[in-house]
């Protein structure tokens, strides 16, 4: 006889444990959010909103949660609830707005930020914020009003000096930019934005001498932009009790960082991006290459044979290979060769001569196939976003 076979998908919901007391237990939650615990001040208010569904303070630091979490559309399904609740909660219209943003709703979270400065107008981070989206509706005098506003209110406001400085760069007004961001270093120096834009506004200008020392800031920002989601594209071996890594880059070799001196010692030199990058960055790795003992490049698979024919004395690897170790006493990152040899436009103006070796047959292929009986054939490059 046949027998039904009844398969149990998931277990019993179980209703967490409710909370002895709502409000103890509320500011417990405030606490281990504020030590950077938010799965335990997350399982908290679940027990607190469990037991008391619409709690103000429960949803409002679920919500904050969910921000610090990158997880925008929760954060707004959660603090429309709030606002709905309590019409007159300006932190809370102000993360709301926060979050709308975040899902490049510009226009929306200015709605919100006015509802919260129409209720608390010294709300000094809605001001901010509110430049933000200013600014990425490329309202640029609107968003320096706004950040001007922000820090009449609070001087040490050091998100708003950072933006502000974004807005007076897109205004062309570098100087002021360059200003905007010192005093975001000085307020936090450990912003790593700051300075890293303070390094972009120094290149657009041609500074690059100034600009290099801020240059190495771009690990960090990198490190909080990645999404933890994706798996690393660095395949180095991070081992920081071997040596400090310099500013929080994502990946290193045991051997030290090559500091451009002439050595006869061999370096390993690694890429940060893409393709586009480590051939832009090759235009460098003759001049390097001629003050070490031998040099060995990690790079893409698909640029090997490119990078073998153009810099035949360089031994040319993959990043895995790479990540197994080799018979090199130092290592660098491509991009801080900019700062050991490209100080001055004229350390640029000095180097214009072609650095890449075209395939000869497959360019004659190529030129026959194109432009048969002609000597001269136009070729198109490209510039990634």
């Amino acid at each position: 006889p046949r027998r039904k076979i009844t398969v149990t998908l998931s277990g019993p919901q179980v209703n967490p444990a409710p909370v002895a007391d709502v409000e103890l237990a509320l500011r417990e939650a405030f606490e281990k959010l504020q030590q950077g615990q938010r799965a335990r001040a997350a399982k908290l208010l679940q027990r607190v909103l469990a037991q008391v569904p619409k709690h103000p303070e429960a949803l409002r630091l679920k919500g904050v949660i969910a921000l610090q979490e990158n997880r925008p559309a929760k954060a707004e399904t959660t603090l429309a609830e709030l606002v709905a609740l309590q019409p007159a909660h300006a932190a809370a219209w102000g993360n709301l707005g926060l979050a709308v943003a975040r899902q490049n709703r510009h226009d929306e979270a200015l709605r919100h930020y006015d509802r919260a400065l129409a209720l608390a107008p010294d709300f000094a981070d809605a001001h901010c914020n509110r430049g933000i989206s200013l600014n990425a509706l490329r309202r640029f005098s609107d968003a320096l009003a706004a950040y001007d506003r922000a820090i009449e209110l609070a001087p040490a406001h050091g998100d708003a000096w950072r933006n502000r400085g974004v807005s007076l760069g897109n205004l062309n007004r570098y100087e002021d930019a360059i200003a905007s961001y010192d005093r975001a270093e000085a307020v936090r120096n450990t912003d790593a934005s700051a300075r890293w834009n303070r390094c972009l506004v120094r290149l657009v200008t041609g500074d690059f001498a100034a600009a290099w020392p801020d240059y190495g800031w771009r690990w960090r920002v990198r490190e909080s932009r990645a999404d933890p989601a994706k798996p690393q594209f660095w395949l180095g071996k991070r081992d920081t009790a071997v040596q400090k890594l310099p500013q929080g880059v994502p990946c290193a070799y045991p051997q030290p960082f090559w500091d451009g001196t002439p050595t006869r010692k061999s370096v390993l030199v690694w890429p940060e991006q893409g393709v586009g990058e480590q051939i832009m960055l090759a235009s460098i790795l003759g001049e390097a290459r001629a003050r070490s003992g031998a040099m060995t490049l990690a790079l893409d698979r698909k640029l090997h044979s490119l990078f073998r024919r153009s810099f035949p004395d360089c031994t040319v690897i993959t990043l895995e290979e790479a990540a197994k170790g080799g018979p090199w006493e130092l290592q660098m990152p491509m991009g801080d060769l900019l700062s050991l040899f490209r100080n001055s436009s004229d350390d640029f103006l000095r180097q214009r001569k072609a650095y890449m070796q075209a395939d000869a047959i497959h360019r004659e292929a190529l030129r026959r196939e194109i432009a048969p009986g002609s000597d001269r054939v136009v070729g198109l490059s490209w510039f990634s976003r």
